[in-house]
């Protein structure tokens, strides 16, 4: 099983290496999209609505990175969704 995770969230959205850092994500996003055929599963949890916006403290914690339990409901729906018996 292999996680797409949303690019967008950044801690240090304002530091010189936060660029790089999404730019690295998006590429790890997009190297795994393109390898999903050698993944029984690909969840992309960026296809989660309520996951693109990192602000949102109801799924985030305040570091901006960590999820909080409802996010992890929303994961575990994801992946029960894509996986017949997990």
């Amino acid at each position: 099983v292999a996680f797409a995770r949303p690019d967008s969230r950044m801690t240090d959205a304002g530091s010189w290496k936060a660029a790089e850092r999404r730019q690295h994500r998006a590429a790890m996003s997009r190297l795994i999209r393109e390898s999903a055929g050698s993944y029984d599963y690909l969840i992309e949890l960026d296809k989660i609505p309520q996951l693109q916006n990192q602000n949102n403290a109801t799924y985030y914690e305040n570091d901006l990175v960590h999820y909080k339990q409802p996010a992890h409901d929303l994961i575990a729906a994801a992946i029960k969704a894509k996986i017949p018996n997990p």
